[in-house]
């Protein structure tokens, strides 16, 4: 996982999965990594094969902490895998998605 910023916003990439065995991570470094400045955290997700309901608890309680601070969280490129299962449990209604 990569984590770069840009300006007002955070950019997260490079996850294969976002699962069990990295969610925890994945929530902690983010949260850690957002600076006073940063509005929008981007996850980019056209590397992601694979996410479990832990992986979708993450983003849901990354989410939660941007708009706590009047933010925004962006899902870039999901691939259709993923994007079926945001759609399944609805939460592609949570989340703005962004293609292209």
């Amino acid at each position: 996982m990569k984590i770069e910023s840009f300006g007002k916003t955070l950019v997260v990439s490079g996850l294969s999965v976002l699962n069990v065995g990295n969610a925890g991570s994945f929530r902690d470094n983010v949260r850690a990594s957002v600076q006073p400045h940063h509005t929008r955290i981007d996850v980019d997700m056209s590397l992601t094969r694979a996410i479990d309901s832990t992986g979708l608890g993450a983003l849901v309680s990354v989410n939660r902490f941007i708009v706590s601070r009047q933010g925004q969280l962006r899902l870039i490129n999901p691939v259709p895998v993923v994007r079926k299962v945001l759609d399944l449990t609805q939460l592609s209604k949570s989340f703005e998605i962004t293609q292209g």
